[in-house]
């Protein structure tokens, strides 16, 4: 029976197949054991009688399959089968499996091991000669199922449950019962122990081949508006730890497009999932895409034109720009062809340039697109105003100036170039208009040749005389008509100067004829 079990062993191990991937290596390992004896093995203190430890040494014929001889031991005590006028009977016991194994591969990491062949279990005496016990050897046949992480290329952690099948139990054996065992325990016809081992294994000369591990697919997850593209790409990891690009195979679920170039795209929004999966179905690999509708597109929310107001002098220019900003929060400068500018007081324009040649306030306002806003523009000369006032009847020296001075008014204009004045002689109502004219000429003379002594050019000086057409207060009392006799200097601000004014009689029955040139 004993050889027919072991032939029956080696031949079940013998009909599995076998590769030559890495042939060659080596497991060792430990594992500590808890064995649930058969029935007729009573055994005294279970929580101390039960458990022992052992070790392996297998070798691989290729990743999934491998040989592997594993023992243990552990002390035990017979309670209640035992020799005639012994208590118990201590027995040592030492199982011994010779089996092969399938190496079923769950993922990355796990493998599912399942496998069998002989065993033989030794029993050895106790250290004391004197009690009797069972001993020697019997034979069955034994099975593994168990789990295999692997920790690394050189490093597992192993948890496997067997079991043992004896068709002879020694302690069954004629030998064992002519000793004298106690009758009223039957005689077993056979044994059925079961086991339970967890340990660690190492690979001390671990090879590898090149070996495909795994994939991973990247990227692990990503998010696209409709109709944008995911690039997906494919790692493979080997067994030394080292990378390749293995061929694969692409799909999607539940719809979207992906080519076999790992490009995804979908029109519609959803949640996708992208699988990646070598040619030989080994290894897979998934990822998640979120698709969602693209936002509706950003609006002009407001514009601001700039400068939003400007100080100018006549004739000079002020450029204006407009910036645009958008719901999204983005903001730029808007362009001409995307924009009306408009200008009030007729300036003189060159795109969003302008240039006013009189002085005012006025506005500026810019429309893009539904929006508007607006802008101010202060125009001013440089301020050149002066009044003389003269006595009755003179014109060649100035009683008394007002307002600025003539030095002011001179460097006022020398400052501008630009700058060009008119010089009005006025009078009061006394004596005749035609009088009254030649002496507002004479008094505007006389402040004009006052501004050339000082360095202005008499060309920028535009000379006029109203006489008593634009009287300043009224002519009927001493003060008013004082007040009428003055010249004013005033900037020009058109481009063609006015002609002085005209008017007829005004003054008084016997108004006075002093001075009058030509008459008594």
């Amino acid at each position: 029976m004993r050889r027919v079990l072991l032939v029956a062993g080696a031949l079940g191990f013998l009909g599995l197949p076998v590769y030559a991937q890495e042939k060659g290596t080596l497991e060792l390992g430990g594992f500590g054991r808890y064995t649930k004896y058969d029935g007729s093995f009573s055994i005294g203190n279970k929580s101390e009688n039960s458990f022992g430890g052992g070790g392996r040494i297998g070798y691989f014929f290729s990743p999934k399959f491998s040989l592997e001889l594993d023992g243990s031991f552990n002390a035990t005590d017979l309670d209640n089968f035992y020799f005639n006028g012994q208590e118990s009977s201590p027995i040592r016991y030492w199982p011994f499996h010779l089996r092969g194994l399938y190496h079923a591969p769950l993922g990355n990491k796990w493998n599912f091991l399942i496998g069998g062949g002989p065993v033989v279990n030794y029993f050895s005496k106790s250290s004391n000669a004197v009690v009797k016990t069972v001993n020697g050897t019997d034979y069955g046949l034994g099975g593994l199922v168990g789990l295999r992480y692997k920790v690394n290329s050189w490093l597992s952690l192993r948890g496997d449950g067997t079991v043992d099948f004896i068709t002879s139990p020694r302690n069954g054996a004629d030998e064992i019962r002519a000793q004298g065992i106690n009758t009223a325990v039957e005689d077993p016809s056979s044994n059925v122990h079961l086991g339970a081992q967890l340990g660690l294994s190492i690979y001390p000369n671990s090879k590898c081949t090149k070996r495909l591990d795994g994939i991973d697919l990247t990227p692990n997850t990503a998010s696209v508006q409709t109709g944008q593209n995911v690039n997906f790409s494919v790692t493979g990891r080997l067994c030394d730890g080292s990378s390749t690009a293995p061929q694969v195979t692409y799909a999607v679920m539940p719809s979207g497009t992906i080519g076999s170039n790992g490009v995804f795209s979908s029109n519609t929004p959803g949640t996708y999932r992208v699988m990646a999966r070598t040619l030989n179905g080994r290894f897979a690999d998934t990822s998640t895409v979120t698709v969602t509708a693209p936002p509706p597109p950003p609006r002009l929310s407001r514009i601001e034109i700039s400068p939003k107001s400007s100080n100018l002098k006549l004739n000079e220019s002020a450029t204006y720009s407009v910036t645009g900003f958008w719901s999204d929060g983005a903001s730029r400068a808007m362009r001409a062809d995307e924009c009306t500018m408009s200008a009030d007081g007729n300036p003189t324009a060159s795109g969003w340039t302008y240039t006013w040649s009189r002085s005012g306030d006025y506005g500026v306002t810019a429309t893009c697109s539904g929006s508007s806003d607006r802008a101010t523009a202060t125009v001013r000369g440089l301020s050149v105003v002066l009044r003389a006032m003269f006595g009755t009847n003179r014109y060649t020296s100035a009683s008394s100036v007002d307002r600025m001075s003539l030095d002011e008014v001179a460097n006022n204009m020398k400052a501008d170039p630009s700058i060009r004045v008119y010089v009005d002689g006025h009078t009061d109502w006394r004596n005749t208009v035609r009088y009254n004219a030649w002496l507002a000429q004479r008094r505007a003379n006389f402040i004009q040749g006052e501004l050339v002594k000082r360095g202005i050019d008499r060309s920028r000086l535009i000379v006029r005389g109203f006489g008593e057409c634009k009287p300043a207060a009224s002519n009927e009392t001493e003060d008013g008509m004082a007040q009428n006799r003055r010249v004013e200097v005033n900037q020009v601000e058109t481009a063609t100067p006015e002609a002085a004014d005209t008017c007829a009689e005004s003054g008084p029955r016997g108004a006075s004829k002093i001075g009058r040139p030509g008459e008594d």
